[in-house]
């Protein structure tokens, strides 16, 4: 069940969750995408927490499997996701990993990267689902 949130709540559920890791700059650029429709933002990031919560484990076996094609999308979508979730480090990361699968570099390397990913991106899913009320 979805929390019901006021309208011009988005800074005090979203913003001070993130402020204690995640860098914050990202999350005013995100609602402006979004026409600061708060509404329509907190839809996208609860489309986000959904879409990105396994990411670094399909990344994982998609390399395990030798899909290439695969990882380097999955970073790729995540890269270009992470912007509405205020997760500069996520994006800069996601890139780093699209960059070394298109390149094919050594997957032990890719997956230490991969690791980084979900080390940083739990807790980022976690802080949103607690606060946009998606936790499961």
């Amino acid at each position: 069940m979805q929390k019901k949130i006021a309208p011009n709540t988005l800074s005090r559920m979203i913003l001070q969750p993130i402020n204690q890791g995640f860098e914050l700059k990202l999350i005013g650029l995100g609602l402006r995408l979004c026409m600061n429709k708060e509404t329509l933002y907190l839809s996208i990031l609860r489309q986000y927490v959904i879409a990105q919560k396994t990411t670094a484990a399909e990344i994982t076996s998609a390399l395990e499997q030798d899909d290439w094609v695969t990882a380097e999308r999955l970073a790729h979508t995540l890269k270009s996701t992470s912007s509405y979730a205020g997760a500069e480090f996520v994006q800069e990361l996601s890139a780093s990993i699209e960059q070394s699968t298109k390149n094919k570099l050594p997957k032990q390397d890719i997956l230490m990267l991969v690791f980084t990913l979900d080390v940083i991106l739990g807790p980022l899913i976690h802080s949103l689902e607690k606060q946009l009320g998606t936790d499961s």
